[in-house]
């Protein structure tokens, strides 16, 4: 009979130092990491306050022992029983009632030990024993491999970003960060299992499916079983056990009439239940396993054009432009990311309009919540094996022997979920490289990833490394690319005054990380520092919560002034710090919204944009889209509002204005256009309206405007035109003006605003000006339809709005830039 013990509770956890002096012992959380633990005692500062992170390094120089017992019934059997441990955070010792049962070194596996000789009837004790990183490497030649951000990093198969980066402090700490459980099945069990999509034809799907199983009785048999959605057997099998041993079942078998996975925007994302059960002679289970699927091909379609090579991303057949971000960490201890945390931060995503996240190689392959909430929600994902920006031990045995056992222990974790799209090596490592030299991972690559892709997860499509193709890898003509019009040092250099045409230059095949810059809102700034800290001119706890990179070729401002700069340059100095900081959140907004509006203009020239990055790993002020708190910045409504599946946009042609329309649904569509030219205090200068039509799939110019009709001729720094899409209830706007930020007169406005709570946790915030009305921003820990947005003299706009926990229960604090009073 199957049992298990799960081993989450009543651990103790206690700290040896470099000295031999100890602290604890206390409570331990299961799963869980030791900076949680210790903060909880009150035994450290909060890390993600100011600069406290600075007064927890100690932490990682301690080695860190936790223990528990647990009771074994004299019932149970003891010959076949094994302790798993889904995740050690990392390099430890495991003991069973004072006998070593094995050791671990890797964070992103699971471990298994057999502990049938060690375990008695009754009370067992189990110790784990964490060594310290400086131990572990005192031996380690640490210097021998160049490491971006940290060099002791590549010796160890742990978190990378824990080391520190350009966006997140060194944080290095200990763990059982997974579940924890002794179990013991002495009939038989099951192992990995695989259901791959091999064709679509017509209203058939062709699957395979196969399954490894360990019989220790020699018969009965196993049953496999398909379930739709409702639960609901649509086929089923069964193959006889004739030996005990492992054994492997493989198989094919067809759909009629599928329901088929999509990502969001191109259909629902349906999920079948694929279910295997070891059973007795007499009938019995012995064990089962259930895997979510999803029927679905994935391709990568590379032609051949006079620019170099397409990339675009094909699903059941059908082009799909890629739109969303990257995923980190949502925490430095990543234990501490829950199940609704992962539900909020992905329901955001789809809510911004978005449908891709790229698994960033210097963080985790992500917990099993993550991916069940991207099956769900039709989020696509590509995935890094976990190496980046460095140069790694690869030709050391031990290296590969560990990536070996990794990379086989992910594919087969992975490769059931319908939302993994694709395999990328690592991130960075040869970048700048051409394919004929020997480049940082190459090796890995060769001996390792991809033969082990091509044995476990064939069909789905597998990159050596990212950004890949092109003369020399990074190319904007072919393959993927890390590439931004902001974070380009000549760009940042210089006045920035031509941002605009220099966003319009942009070619890339697929920006699978597209660099967008901002600060926070106010209220997650006052999280990790004080007001004094913001008004500070040194900007002290920005730059610490900011973080900068030493790589990026040029040594004269750093991330923070770099920000800084931009919003001086394109929006002007203010002293006062609140205002100051509305215009660093804006930065990102702007150069969110133009560059994803201009990709999606040259689709499927180009065919998808990953904004760098989606999430953060702590509070912190820059690359992310929505921050540590979960609250969405600037950027995030920037990307929201050229990411609408049925876009308006304007685009600059000198003397004329184009109009846009891109559809990325797969029905055409039809609806009226209106483009409303009017001074900045509220003249009407022009209005025209037309028809449209837009083809499922694609994007069309529809008119080029003249300038001068539109009065940006004659007046252009006060001269706003507005672009406005209606087909049937659905409303699209987007404004234009010819000058730059700075220039444009903005009288002051008399903001209003109205309040309608739909109950305590959603509602609608109504407002309206008589002027026109700049960055009109709804400063509060919501989540909302829309915000950072500019109104039209005389125009109201209702932006519903829900809570992200709790009530909101006051008149919301609604500013713009020209406000009568912006305090």
């Amino acid at each position: 009979m199957y049992e298990r013990i799960h081993l989450n509770q009543h651990w103790k956890v206690t700290g040896i130092g470099p000295e031999g002096n100890e602290i604890g012992p206390f409570e331990a959380t299961v799963p869980g990491h030791v900076h949680i633990d210790l903060l909880k005692q009150g035994l450290i500062p909060d890390p993600m306050w100011r600069d406290q992170a600075l007064h927890t390094q100690w932490i990682e120089t301690y080695s860190w022992m936790y223990e528990t017992e647990f009771h074994w019934p004299e019932t149970y059997e003891r010959g076949p029983a094994v302790l798993r441990f889904e995740g050690l955070d990392t390099i430890a010792c495991i003991e069973v009632n004072g006998e070593v049962v094995g050791t671990a070194d890797n964070m992103f596996i699971s471990h298994s030990f057999p502990i049938g000789q060690a375990l008695v009837a009754g009370t067992n004790r189990v110790r784990v024993h964490f060594t310290s990183v400086s131990t572990y490497l005192k031996d380690k030649e640490v210097n021998k491999y160049m490491s971006l951000f940290s060099q002791d990093r590549v010796f160890l198969r742990k978190m990378q970003c824990t080391f520190g980066w350009d966006w997140v402090h060194r944080l290095v700490s200990y763990g059982i960060w997974r579940p924890v459980y002794v179990e013991s099945k002495p009939e038989g069990e099951i192992g990995s299992t695989f259901v791959r999509t091999l064709g679509l034809d017509g209203d058939t799907a062709t699957l395979s499916w196969g399954t490894e199983a360990l019989s220790r009785t020699g018969n009965g048999c196993l049953h496999v079983e398909l379930l739709d959605g409702h639960g609901k057997i649509i086929w089923e099998q069964t193959e006889q056990i004739h030996d005990v041993g492992r054994i492997g079942f493989e198989g094919q078998f067809t759909v009629d009439h599928p329901n088929l996975w999509w990502p969001v925007g191109y259909g629902a994302p349906n999920l079948y239940h694929f279910r295997v059960r070891l059973l007795s002679e007499h009938g019995r289970t012995m064990d089962e396993k259930t895997e979510e699927i999803g029927i679905r091909t994935f391709e990568v379609e590379q032609i051949p054009d006079p620019q170099g090579e397409s990339f675009t991303i094909l699903v059941n057949g059908i082009r799909v432009f890629a739109k969303g971000g990257n995923w980190v960490p949502a925490d430095p201890f990543p234990s501490r990311v829950t199940k609704g945390r992962y539900e909020h931060l992905l329901q955001v995503l789809v809510d911004g309009n978005m449908n891709m996240l790229r698994v960033w190689g210097g963080g985790t392959y992500e917990l099993p919540e993550f991916w069940r909430a991207c099956n769900r929600l039709g989020i696509m994902v590509s995935v890094d094996f976990m190496m980046a920006c460095a140069q790694y031990p690869e030709h050391e045995s031990w290296f590969e022997h560990a990536m070996r056992i990794e990379v086989e222990h992910a594919i087969k974790e992975l490769r059931n979920h319908p939302s993994l799209v694709l395999w990328s090596g690592d991130n960075e490592l040869a970048m700048n490289s051409n394919s004929e030299d020997d480049y940082w991972g190459k090796h890995i690559c060769e001996q390792v990833t991809a033969p082990l892709c091509a044995q476990w997860d064939p069909t789905r499509p597998f990159f050596p490394t990212s950004p890949y193709l092109g003369r020399p890898f990074n190319s904007q003509d072919e393959g993927d690319c890390h590439y931004s019009s902001w974070y380009d040092m000549e760009f940042i250099l210089g006045d920035q005054l031509d941002y605009r045409e220099r966003i319009r230059q942009g070619r890339g095949r697929f920006l699978s990380e597209c660099v967008s810059f901002g600060a926070p809102p106010m209220s997650s700034l006052l999280k990790m520092m004080t007001m004094e800290d913001i008004a500070d001119e040194s900007a002290e706890m920005w730059e610490f919560h900011t973080k900068d990179n030493p790589y990026n070729g040029q040594d004269e401002l750093t991330h923070h002034r770099m920000l800084e700069k931009t919003a001086n340059a394109l929006f002007g100095p203010n002293l006062d710090p609140f205002m100051r900081t509305k215009k660093l959140e804006y930065v990102q907004y702007e150069f969110s919204r133009l560059q994803a509006e201009h990709y999606r203009r040259r689709k499927y020239a180009s065919s998808g944009i990953l904004f760098w990055m989606y999430n953060d790993c702590w509070p912190a002020s820059g690359h992310a889209m929505i921050d540590y708190h979960g609250l969405p910045k600037a950027g995030y409504y920037g990307a929201k509002k050229a990411f609408t599946p049925v876009m308006i946009s304007f685009e600059d042609h000198g003397r004329e204005l184009a109009v846009w329309m891109v559809n990325d649904t797969l029905e055409d569509r039809e609806g009226q256009i209106t483009i409303k030219s009017m001074t900045t205090d509220g003249q009407e200068v022009s209005e025209t309206h037309l028809c449209a039509s837009v083809p499922a799939n694609s994007s069309a110019m529809i008119r080029k405007m003249d300038k001068g009709d539109l009065g940006l001729l004659h007046s252009p720094a006060n001269t706003v035109v507005q672009g406005i899409w209606r087909e049937g209830g659905t409303v699209e706007r987007v404004t234009y003006f010819d000058v730059l930020p700075v220039e444009l007169k903005l009288p002051l406005s008399d903001l209003m605003v109205n309040w309608v709570a739909d109950d305590p946790f959603s509602g609608v915030i109504e407002m309206s000006s008589a002027v026109y009305a700049r960055v009109v921003s709804i400063d509060e820990e919501l989540i909302l339809e829309d915000n950072y947005f500019d109104l039209m003299p005389g125009e109201t706009r209702s932006v519903k709005y829900r809570t992200i926990s709790g009530t909101f229960e006051k008149h919301p604090r609604v500013t713009c830039w020209n406000m009568l009073e912006n305090r």
